[in-house]
């Protein structure tokens, strides 16, 4: 089963957090590549590497 947000919801992500969207696709490539690694059961692994990289522009945009 293929989970992976569609190019409006990264787009939103971006816009959500004034971030590029090459940001925001690089970020969440990453993510997901990183869950599905040591994944058993893959379901829901574009939506926990969404809410990271979410969670991530998000802390950025706090610090500065």
């Amino acid at each position: 089963m293929n989970q992976a947000p569609d190019a409006a919801m990264l787009e939103s992500l971006a816009r959500d957090t004034d971030a590029p969207i090459d940001t925001v696709v690089k970020l969440y490539q990453r993510e997901r590549e990183a869950l599905a690694q040591d994944a058993t059961i893959t379901n829901y692994i574009s939506l926990l590497a969404v809410r990271r990289v979410r969670d991530q522009l998000l802390q950025s945009h706090s610090r500065h």
